[in-house]
């Protein structure tokens, strides 16, 4: 929280704001100004990454060391991106039980 008295023209009073509200008042023109949109500074990617540790927590991982697992699992993830599975031939040997 910022209390915002003096600070400018419209904040004579005591105003508690949030920093979320401070930075859109201050730094987000500056932001647009020199790089042109806030794309860069989206959280959308952190937001991600948060909602698929989270599902991976409640449905995989063990909590007795959850911190752990979640990190080897990302590092696992990041290992194995690059690669694709390959599928497996496969030979029908009974005939009868596909009929």
């Amino acid at each position: 929280m910022v209390a915002m008295s003096g600070s400018g023209p419209d904040y004579a009073q005591t105003i508690i704001i949030t920093p979320y509200m401070y930075s859109m008042i201050f730094h987000v023109p500056v932001m647009m100004r020199k790089h042109g949109s806030l794309r860069l500074f989206s959280g959308q990617g952190v937001e991600k990454k948060n909602d698929e540790m989270r599902r991976y927590f409640h449905r995989k991982i063990n909590r007795w060391d959850a911190a752990t697992n979640v990190l080897l699992v990302e590092k696992r993830q990041k290992a194995l991106r690059e690669y694709q599975r390959e599928k497996r031939e496969y030979v029908k040997r009974k005939a009868s039980f596909w009929i």
